[in-house]
């Protein structure tokens, strides 16, 4: 196992590289398969066969002993990855082993966030998150196998609207701005109605009683006395895949 730390850019990046067997993308999604945590049509990418093994409950191995097949675990170094703000990304090849990537925020304090307005309310989305926004009309936006999809530049990017996420009531517009978080080939368009600007801000633990409200990584203070919600990015990734799942189940029935 190698072990390699390195800033880049506002991120630390921590690489976990093992000359392992490497991942077996067949045998994840048979498991995933059998446990019904996709349908038997759905067709992945090879990035999505990927993300499959931090989902709870799966595991590849036939017997369950005190350190492994119980499903748990990576799930677990996920969900706290996250709430760090950071990201976690797996690159592997039968046969030459895998490495873990961790992408962190290089200070957990102030960060740089992006200020956006959704049906009235202002949200904050961590600038380290945040890979470009665009202005987009209301039909440029499709709709494939129950979810919404934006043509990029010749690549087509699923879309979650912040709105429906919170249950906010939505506006009409005439234009909406699309932020697309996440890195590398694992990105989804935020659609929010409006792009407030930067702002560095503190984020701070909802607490104990909030802690459980998903979609959200803490809430910060900006001008006098305005508080406002830090959306968390990665919760809502999980969530356009699992709207995804679920309207291909939908469709398969």
């Amino acid at each position: 196992i190698t072990l390699r730390a390195f800033p880049k850019g506002n991120h630390v990046i921590i690489e976990v590289h093992d000359d392992g067997a490497g991942i077996d993308m067949n045998k994840v999604l048979l498991k995933a398969r059998e446990r019904k945590l996709i349908p038997e049509e759905q067709v992945l990418s090879k990035q999505e066969i990927i993300d499959l093994i931090f989902l709870p409950g799966l595991s590849t191995k036939a017997e369950v002993s005190e350190v492994s097949g119980r499903g748990v675990g990576m799930d677990v170094v996920k969900n706290k990855i996250a709430a760090l703000g950071g990201f976690v990304d797996v690159e592997t090849e039968v046969g030459k082993g895998a490495v873990f990537i961790l992408t962190l925020p290089i200070t957990l304090a102030i960060i740089k966030a992006l200020l956006v307005n959704v049906s009235g309310e202002t949200f904050a989305i961590p600038i380290a998150s945040v890979a470009e926004t665009m202005v987009v009309q209301p039909d440029e936006i499709q709709t494939i196998e129950g979810r919404e999809i934006l043509n990029v530049r010749g690549e087509m990017l699923s879309l979650l609207t912040v709105s429906d996420v919170f249950r906010l009531q939505q506006a009409v517009r005439d234009k909406f701005f699309v932020i697309i978080v996440g890195m590398g080939e694992r990105r989804l368009g935020l659609i929010v109605d409006d792009v407030l600007g930067q702002h560095e801000i503190v984020i701070k633990s909802l607490g104990e009683y909030l802690s459980g409200i998903p979609g959200f990584a803490g809430a910060a203070e900006i001008g006098k006395h305005e508080i406002i919600l830090v959306l968390d990015v990665e919760a809502l990734m999980e969530e356009s895949s699992l709207r995804r799942r679920m309207a291909s189940k939908t469709e398969g029935t």
